[in-house]
């Protein structure tokens, strides 16, 4: 059984998400060069757990 509502929370999650772009005319035409890179500082953060007590899978990761 569960014993506090806040021992079985999730972390704080947090996103960064970012983007470079450059661009280079040349007579009359455009080149852009760009980059992205979304959730960079991702760690693994569990996103969703199994809270069914009755479960034998009680508190494992469901989603990460």
């Amino acid at each position: 059984m569960a014993d506090k509502i806040g021992k079985y929370r999730l972390r704080r999650s947090s996103r960064s998400d970012t983007r470079v772009e450059k661009s280079i005319t040349i007579g009359r035409t455009q080149v852009a060069f760009d980059a992205d890179v979304f959730n960079a500082l991702n760690s693994g953060t569990v996103l969703g757990r199994i809270y069914d007590v009755s479960s034998s899978k009680f508190n494992q990761v469901r989603r990460s």
